[in-house]
């Protein structure tokens, strides 16, 4: 999304409807529950996990992965498993 910025919102109903919406994409954080991300350090994917939750309030994440590393970066992908590894669904990269 070239030239657009993307906000997590948990509460909708307070969007300022005066916000052009082809510069800010809005995302509910339950979009986020049960995606595949990757793992990254110095550059490198030590592996991957699923997203069990974000908490954005308390600034902090759980991954299920046995990756225990601690890591630089993450890569979210287009795949939604369960932590029993079933797929559920694939997400359209623009919405994400």
């Amino acid at each position: 999304m070239d030239g657009k910025y993307t906000v997590v919102k948990i509460d909708k109903e307070k969007i300022n409807r005066f916000v052009d919406k082809n510069l800010i994409f809005y995302i509910e954080p339950e979009r986020f529950k049960y995606l595949l991300v990757g793992l990254i350090k110095d550059g490198f994917c030590l592996g991957v996990g699923i997203v069990k939750e974000i908490d954005f309030k308390n600034k902090t994440l759980n991954i299920i992965t046995p990756i225990e590393d601690k890591v630089d970066e993450l890569r979210f992908g287009i795949i939604k498993l369960t932590p029993e590894g079933v797929e559920l669904q694939y997400l359209d990269r623009e919405l994400l």
